[in-house]
This record gives structure tokens, sequence and C-alpha cells, in this order.
């Protein structure tokens, strides 16, 4: 591969970080309008505080799971879909537990979790979390 295309890809993460947790918000947005009929009015605030766990949860969590994924060499955008949706059950889990199991809809958590992982793995791209030995070399 290109030595060239990877530096290029690494320089993605930041937006990837930056970009994937909006899908979050945009996923409730869908949940709570479509689905519950609440007004756009309605929406607005809570969208702020969804957002703000978004991004609490990428910077605790998904930084967490990209050290992981990197480590292994998983490369694969299922498993960024299980993780996000794994991250997500997990924040669904934890404001459970401090809002006293009032919490409703644990599936929408888990499909924003796996859309906002997915998202960054398309952003992001495959070859930062590639392999690269760099004393594989042939020396013939």
């Amino acid at each position: 591969m290109n030595e060239n295309y990877f530096m290029k890809s690494e320089w993605r993460i930041l937006p990837g970080f930056l970009l994937a947790p909006l899908i979050t918000p945009l996923t409730f947005l869908v949940v709570l309008v479509f689905r519950q009929g609440m007004t756009a009015f309605r929406v607005i605030p809570i969208l702020w505080y969804v957002g703000f766990f978004a991004y609490g949860a990428a910077l605790i969590f998904g930084s967490l799971a990209v050290l992981l994924f990197w480590a292994v060499g998983l490369k694969n955008p299922l498993w960024f879909f299980i993780g996000g949706g794994l991250i997500g059950l997990i924040v669904f889990l934890l404001l459970s537990l401090v809002l006293g199991g009032s919490m409703k809809q644990p599936v929408s958590y888990v499909v924003a979790g796996s859309l906002s992982a997915l998202t960054f793995r398309l952003i992001v791209g495959s070859a930062p979390f590639e392999r690269v030995h760099s004393s594989s070399k042939k020396t013939d």
C-alpha cells in the first residue's frame, strides 16, 4: 500500500471523532419526531443532551474501542457496527442506572451507537487499522 495513503488516512481520525457522534442526535431526531410524534420545538433541547452524551461516549468508549481495534487489527465495518451498538447499550445501561431505571427504548441507543461507529469507520477508512510491518521487507 502506498505510504502516502496511510498518512493521509491517519489524519481522518480526528474528523471521524468530530463528525460521527452527530449521527446519534440525528437518530434520536428520527425516533422522536416520526415514532413518537414530538414537535421540533420540543425535540431540539433533547438533542443537545443527546449530543453531549454522544461526544462523551465517543471520547471515553469510542477512543478505547478504536485503540483496541487498531491493536488487534480489526478493520471490517461490521465490527465497528457491532462495537458501536455495544457502546450504545453500555450508555443506555449507565443512564438507566443513574436515572433510576426510567430510561426507555434501548434499541434507539444501540442503533445510534452502531450507526455512529459505522460512520466513523467510513470516514476514517481501513488504512489506520492495518498492521504495518516495516521490518518485513525482503533483503535478497
